[in-house]
This record gives C-alpha cells, sequence and structure tokens, in this order.
C-alpha cells in the first residue's frame, strides 16, 4: 500500500516539471519575438526620420534655388541697360549658389529666362517683365507739338499733372456745344517747355530693325506652314522663337496660339474674334482685330490698325503703329467699346523715321485704354484713358468741319490707373523695373496682379 503511494506522489512531481520546463521555453520565444518586433518599429521610425530629414533638406535646398531665381531676376532689373543682357555667376559670393540669366525683348516689355542652382538642387522661371513710370510720367497728359491753347468742348475731363503749352487752356464751342466743366483741369497745370526727353526706344532695337523691314518689303518667303495647319500653336518660353511668316495676308481663324510664337505677314493680318491668343506677337503692314475678339496680343503694324467694337486686349497686350511716309503715316482707330490694357503707340520714330504731321490716331466714344498712350501727329480722343497719354495735338473731325487743337468729350485720368501698371521698355528715365507676370505657371511673382 504504501509503496503504491510513492509512485504516484513520484510521477506527479515528473510530470509538473515536465510542464514547467515548456512553460519557460514558450515565454522565452515570446519575448524574442516581441524584442524583434519592437527592432524592426524602431529601424522604421528611425529610417523615417531619416528620410523625412532627407526630403526636408532637398525641399529646403529647392527653396532656396527658387529663392536664387528672384535674386537673379533683381539682379537683371538693376542693370542700366536690361536689353539685351545676359550673364552667368556666382550668387552672394557662394560658391554653392549660382545662376544664369538672359534678357530679350519681347515686343515692348522684357523677357527674362533664369536658372538659378543652391548646391545639387535646380530652378528655373521665365518673367515677363516692364517699366515702372516716374516723374513727368505720373501725369495726365502731355501735350508737346503745339503751342497753341488747349480747347474743352463737351464732357472733356482732365484729372491729373497737365503739361500744356504757355497758352494753357480754355473752353472752347463746336457746332454751339460748350464746355461743360466745372474746372478746365482737374489738377495741377504745369509748362510743358520745362519737360526733358521722355521716350526713348533704345532698347528696343530688335523690334524697330524688324519694322524696317516690313516697311522696306523684304519679308522672304512663307515659313512653317505645316505648323499653321495645326488648331493649336505652342512654344515653350525657354526656346527659340516660332516665327510663322506669311508672304501676304493670313487669317487667323479658329487658332488657339500660346508661348513664344510671332506671325508676321507682308500685307495684312486679319485677327477674328473666335481666336485665343496668349502673348503673341503679330506683324504686318496693316493689322485688323475683328468685333468681340478677347486676348492678349502685341500687335505692330507700319500702316495701319483697326482694333474693333467691343474687342478686349487683356494686360499686357500692345497696339503700336510706326508709319513711314506721306502715303502710310501711321493710322490707328479704337471702335467704341474697345479695352486696350497696355501701351498704345502711333510714333513713326520707332521705325527710325521722322516725326510725319500727317499720323492721325481715332478713339471713339465709350472706348477705353487702361495704360500708356504715345501718340505723334493728331488725336481725335471722344473715349476714356485710364493712365496718361503724350501727344502732339488733340483734333475734332465732324461734318461741318476739322477743329484743330480741341479735345472733346475725352476723359485722360491718371488717378484711375492700378497701381501694379508697369509698361513698356521705352522710358527715358524710369523709376526702375518691374515683373508683370511669371510666365512658369509653377511659381507666381508679385505681378501677377490684375489692373
Amino acid at each position: 500500500m504504501w509503496e503504491s503511494v510513492s509512485e504516484t506522489k513520484t510521477e506527479f512531481y515528473i510530470v509538473n516539471k515536465s510542464a514547467s520546463y515548456r512553460l519557460k521555453g514558450g515565454s522565452l520565444v515570446y519575448a524574442l519575438m516581441i524584442s524583434l518586433l519592437v527592432s524592426l518599429v524602431l529601424v522604421g521610425l528611425i529610417m523615417l526620420v531619416h528620410y523625412q530629414r532627407m526630403l526636408q533638406e532637398k525641399l529646403y535646398h529647392q527653396e532656396l534655388s527658387q529663392d536664387n531665381v528672384f535674386s537673379a531676376i533683381n539682379l537683371a532689373l538693376g542693370q542700366e541697360k536690361p536689353l539685351p543682357w545676359q550673364a552667368q555667376s556666382l550668387l552672394f559670393e557662394s560658391p554653392v549658389d549660382s545662376f544664369l540669366a538672359q534678357s530679350s525683348a519681347w515686343g515692348l516689355y522684357g523677357l527674362t529666362y533664369v536658372r538659378a542652382k543652391h548646391g545639387q538642387a535646380q530652378s528655373e522661371n521665365i518673367a515677363l517683365w516692364g517699366s515702372v513710370a516716374e516723374g513727368a510720367m505720373q501725369s495726365a497728359l502731355i501735350l508737346r507739338g503745339s503751342n497753341r491753347a488747349l480747347k474743352l468742348v463737351g464732357e472733356a475731363k482732365i484729372e491729373g499733372i497737365a503739361w500744356l503749352p504757355q497758352s494753357g487752356v480754355q473752353k472752347g464751342q463746336i457746332n454751339r456745344e460748350f464746355y461743360r466743366g466745372k474746372e478746365l483741369i482737374y489738377g495741377e497745370i504745369k509748362s510743358n517747355r520745362s519737360l526733358p526727353e521722355l521716350i526713348s526706344y533704345e532698347h528696343l532695337g530688335s523690334l524697330s530693325q524688324r519694322l524696317k523691314k516690313i516697311q522696306a518689303d523684304t519679308m522672304g518667303i512663307n515659313t512653317h506652314l505645316d505648323i499653321w495647319e495645326q488648331d493649336t500653336i505652342q512654344s515653350a518660353w525657354k526656346d527659340e522663337t516660332l516665327e510663322i511668316h506669311f508672304w501676304r495676308d493670313v487669317l487667323l481663324d479658329k487658332k488657339v496660339i500660346k508661348g513664344k510664337v510671332l506671325i508676321q505677314a507682308g500685307k495684312s493680318i486679319y485677327v477674328s474674334a473666335n481666336n485665343s491668343l496668349e502673348h503673341t506677337l503679330l506683324f504686318a503692314p496693316v493689322i485688323i482685330i475683328e468685333e468681340g475678339f478677347e486676348g492678349r496680343i502685341q500687335a505692330f503694324a507700319t500702316d495701319s490698325i483697326v482694333v474693333g467694337k467691343g474687342a478686349k486686349l487683356g494686360y499686357p497686350s500692345s497696339v503700336v503703329v510706326a508709319g513711314k511716309s506721306k502715303d502710310s503715316p501711321g493710322m490707328l482707330n479704337i471702335y467704341p467699346e474697345a479695352i486696350i490694357e497696355g501701351a498704345v503707340i502711333n510714333d513713326p520714330g520707332l521705325a527710325g523715321n521722322q516725326f510725319l504731321a500727317e499720323t492721325y490716331t481715332r478713339i471713339y466714344p465709350k472706348a477705353e485704354i487702361r495704360g500708356q498712350m504715345i501718340l505723334r501727329g493728331a488725336v481725335d480722343h471722344r473715349g476714356m484713358v485710364k493712365g496718361n497719354l503724350l501727344a502732339d495735338r488733340f483734333m475734332v473731325k465732324t461734318i461741318s468741319g476739322v477743329y484743330t487743337d480741341h479735345l472733346k468729350d475725352g476723359i485722360i485720368s491718371w488717378k484711375d490707373l492700378s497701381e501694379n501698371f508697369s509698361g513698356g521698355v521705352y522710358l527715358q528715365s524710369p523709376g526702375g523695373y518691374r515683373v508683370i507676370e511669371w510666365l512658369d505657371k509653377s511659381e507666381k511673382g508679385n505681378g501677377d496682379k490684375e489692373i
């Protein structure tokens, strides 16, 4: 009996001891698995933190390279002679900061391409820029070609500084219609005898040469007609200009044109309303912009330009006529409800020609120009100028006759021009240069504002 009990206890002890060994071994495996999992998580976190640091450092260097782009643009715009200009150099005397910049004219404005680096990071952009008005160019009216008094008729109104001949300004009358304003000038009157030279085309030499060639009828042959057959035509801003030439006339119809594209015709260009044009340059002796067209263009003609009723040329656009002779003195007609934001010039001097008394500009009622106007010869202004107007003389044509030195119903208001406005690169003494638009849409500058 006692032997049986002793054997049972011994077996029980042996069984429990075996279970104890199994329990200790399982705990060790479990602990090792937890340790391995924790180690993997820690390694992952360390790698993630390291990757984030690398990414942040890369983004930081990229931001610094973008800052270098803006620094290089400021350097380009700070040149005494900004066009043409190119440079490749270090920035801030730092071996890790460098840039390459190239500036050229795009119509009346400046175009600067910049590629900048900070270490291995690189950024690039293209800026379209213009000049800031200063001094006398911050006036409403500069009348410089007549010594006779300016006569105001009807709803004519001048707000701002007016540079006038010594004979000043008077109330006028045309066909029993008198001046209805309370004051002659809503601002200050200054004598035009003390005016310095305000306009210079020296920075626009390539533009002047092209206009001279058009006047000389040295156009050559048709080019890129295969590209012209496409509905959409686009050229990158950092590439060479895509120039499409036509021997005689061209109809711009149902086209989408963007980027660095220039269209030139030997006789005329007709721009229909159903086009989409962005920053396109147009060159021809005669340019007609159809009623209702909307887009941003720079149109240059050597004979005449017509801006049709209700056409809207967005900022920064240009309408430029440079006449060459008495047979082709330069004629510009801006029809009712047309809006031009930018620069309007009718001046034979842009093509290196002498003053022509026959040069003529007519601004119809309800037409509106927001920007700067430089007009030689005679001006019949009955619309609205929000900005400033440089003119030789005013005249009014009616059924009953021609009235020289008269301004009828035309309004000129400097105060209504946006402070963000920058004109073309044609000022003798600008108050600096400013970016109008960053053409690489991935970047935006202070110039991206409506006027």
